[in-house]
């Protein structure tokens, strides 16, 4: 008689996901990273920026790592959150399909001063 909890996206994805927003966001801009919860989506969204020279192609492949907060990259790789530099993105998309869910959908958005970057996770609910 004990509830077993279940989740639409798969638990390290949305970990990775959410691990990823903090490392990455402009902490300077003073935006909160988002995270919103609808009936047929989930988005995860902050103001961080990608490299001036970054596009969402090469985000998804193969690439270094380039963090925007060093200092807090380190910090979650010390404490053992972080496996392996630059495969975030890439962990993310392979627990999804391992599930057997929809892989997320990432966007940039470069608005002035700041990016938007976001990770909807569709149809998870």
């Amino acid at each position: 008689m004990q509830r077993i909890e279940s989740y639409p996206i798969p638990e390290t994805a949305l970990r990775e996901a959410i691990l990823n927003a903090v490392v990455h966001k402009d902490y300077a801009s003073g935006i909160p990273i988002q995270i919103s919860v609808y009936p047929d989506k989930l988005m995860i969204w902050n103001s961080g920026q990608l490299p001036s020279d970054w596009t969402l192609e090469r985000l998804l492949g193969k690439h270094s790592s380039q963090p925007f907060n060093p200092d807090v990259a380190n910090a979650f790789f010390r404490a053992g959150m972080i496996e392996a530099w630059g495969r975030g993105i890439e962990r993310i998309m392979q627990e999804c399909v391992t599930a057997g869910v929809p892989e997320p959908e990432l966007r940039y958005e470069r608005t002035g001063c700041y990016g938007q970057y976001y990770i909807f996770f569709p149809n998870s609910f």
